[in-house]
């Protein structure tokens, strides 16, 4: 492939990614408005992000049947326009119900983007460079994620109504559909070939299995419950300590992880070592936080600790990848079933722990499945070692 045409598709990748994290923020920057519109009270209010839930597992289910018999680029065409016509029925939605089936259908398009995008930056860099990229792929969704919800309040806060704020991530969806159309026409086309491939659960536990990529299942699971946990219950836990009030514990982690994702990649350290290290290194920084009694400590670690175990996502999903050259979709799509399903468990979890115990014990779960991600990858590793 020409460089041109790497640098091309590389940008095309990133804007996605861009468009992606636009899109999800879309939920909790609006939430107030559409609660309020449709007098939404108690649990009524996230059925919309269970709808999106849901669709994004059924996306990541039918990409199991489709590796092998549709390219990516023309998978993530499929999933643009998805988006794109779900975000205008979001805009013109004349009730909840339908508001909600919409979520359900951009959940599809979210799904199959957050499988492909992965395994598209995998299949154009190898070695160091795939690191470097895939860390600065998950870092754009990081700076997407802080910057789209300043936008879409500042369209808020100018009087723009809500419906209308999806608009704008439908016309940009359906731009990245016809520059894609227009690249194909001018020649920037992707050269992967299709791995033809009968789907089946054997099949699939195969192939996981052949390529010893089932660490990287459990250590991609392990990151979600953690991840997820905290980003959800740490502004809650943070609310306990006196000081650092100015900064929420949230946005701190986020800062954490973003300076890791572009710290991370420059550094001279094998991939494989980092992930190994960086969730004790996380949980050692994190627990410090939570026996400090202090807001401001407490904040600091978290920053820390983002720092620390923030690469660990972009550097699983490249380990994963490279060791199934071959088929990367089927990797990368396994892999963020794995992270799904993390997440869906961690806001239960700590839920129960609050309550039996108390919110700290549900904390230092995340704290504890952080050491467990990198145990994981270093069965990965070691399952390479005697396989070398």
């Amino acid at each position: 492939m020409s460089t041109a045409k790497r640098v091309s598709l590389t940008v095309y990748v990133l804007l996605s990614m861009a468009l992606l994290a636009a899109i999800l923020s879309l939920q909790g920057a609006l939430l107030d408005s559409f609660s309020e519109a449709w007098g939404l009270e108690g649990s009524s209010k996230g059925l919309a992000n269970t709808s999106a839930f849901i669709g994004s597992i059924a996306a990541l289910i039918t990409a199991f049947f489709l590796q092998g018999r549709v390219k990516k680029y023309a998978l993530l065409r499929a999933a643009l326009v998805v988006c794109a016509l779900s975000l205008c029925v979001l805009w013109a939605a004349p009730g909840y119900a339908l508001f909600t089936a919409g979520w359900f259908v951009l959940g599809v398009g979210i799904g199959w983007i957050d499988a492909l995008l992965s395994a598209m930056m995998a299949d154009l860099y190898t070695g160091k460079a795939a690191r470097i990229m895939m860390c600065m792929l998950h870092m754009t969704f990081g700076l997407s994620s802080t910057l789209s919800p300043m936008l879409y309040q500042a369209l808020l806060r100018r009087g723009v109504m809500w419906q209308r704020i999806y608009l704008p991530a439908a016309a940009a969806a359906a731009l990245l559909v016809i520059i894609a159309f227009v690249g194909r026409a001018l020649g920037v086309k992707s050269d992967e070939a299709l791995v033809p491939s009968q789907f089946s659960l054997g099949r699939l536990w195969d192939d996981i299995r052949s390529h010893d990529l089932l660490p990287m299942v459990g250590a991609m699971a392990f990151h979600g419950l953690f991840l997820s946990g905290l980003n959800t219950w740490i502004n809650r836990f943070a609310e306990g300590f006196a000081g650092g009030e100015a900064m929420p514990a949230m946005s701190c982690l986020f800062l954490g992880v973003m300076l890791s994702r572009l710290i991370v990649p420059f550094l001279p350290i094998d991939t494989g070592r980092y992930c190994k290290a960086a969730g004790f290194l996380g949980c050692a920084a994190l627990l410090c936080g939570l026996w400090g009694g202090s807001g401001v400590l407490l904040r600091a670690c978290v920053i820390v600790s983002g720092l620390l175990f923030g690469a660990l996502i972009p550097c699983i999903l490249n380990l994963g990848c490279s060791g199934m050259a071959e088929n990367t979709l089927l990797a990368s799509t396994t892999m963020m079933f794995a992270l799904y399903l993390g997440q869906s468990l961690s806001s239960p979890l700590i839920g129960f722990l609050e309550s039996a115990i108390s919110l700290r014990a549900g904390i230092i779960l995340c704290a504890a499945c952080m050491p467990l991600c990198s145990l994981c990858c270093a069965w990965y590793a070691r399952a390479k070692r005697g396989k070398a």
